[in-house]
């Protein structure tokens, strides 16, 4: 009972270990034909041994088992390798390579983008943010004021 889940567990733990690698690959590619030869086999020795066809319970149990090591692995071994160095704090995005050491972000446009500001908090969201000007503090994400 112990043996699917293990072995799932085993060929994620290799996709892991080996993202975006040949060796990845092949663990992903290996878990999936291991269980489709295991679906193979029950087919041809129930039909060898008992003269029936295979249970198609098992079966259903067995290309499930299939299914889900092939989204989980596949996913696993297509993630990238590494985190990104300089991450946008607001949506994640690469600032590595930007001239401004503390960029605009360009994908989703929030200023200061590398390092949280420490101005103070918006009145209205609460979002620690930037202050535009220093006459009028205004919030980066809804514009209203922002306190000192």
């Amino acid at each position: 009972m112990f043996i699917f889940p293990l072995y799932a567990a085993l060929v994620w733990y290799c996709c892991a270990r080996w993202r975006r690698e040949f060796l990845g690959f092949a663990a992903y590619i290996a878990g999936v034909l291991g269980i489709v030869l295991l679906v193979y086999i029950d087919i041809r020795l129930m039909r060898l041994i008992f003269n029936t066809g295979a249970s198609p319970t098992f079966l259903l149990l067995l290309w499930a088992e299939a299914g889900i090591i092939a989204l989980i692995g596949g996913f696993v071994v297509l993630s990238p390798k590494q985190r990104v160095a300089r991450p946008c704090r607001a949506c994640g995005y690469e600032l590595e390579g930007l001239d401004d050491p503390n960029p605009r972000c360009p994908e989703c446009g929030i200023a200061a983008a590398f390092s949280e500001p420490s101005d103070g908090a918006c009145v209205s969201c609460g979002t620690r943010t930037a202050a535009v000007s220093p006459q009028r503090p205004r919030c980066e994400r809804c514009l209203r004021a922002v306190s000192a």
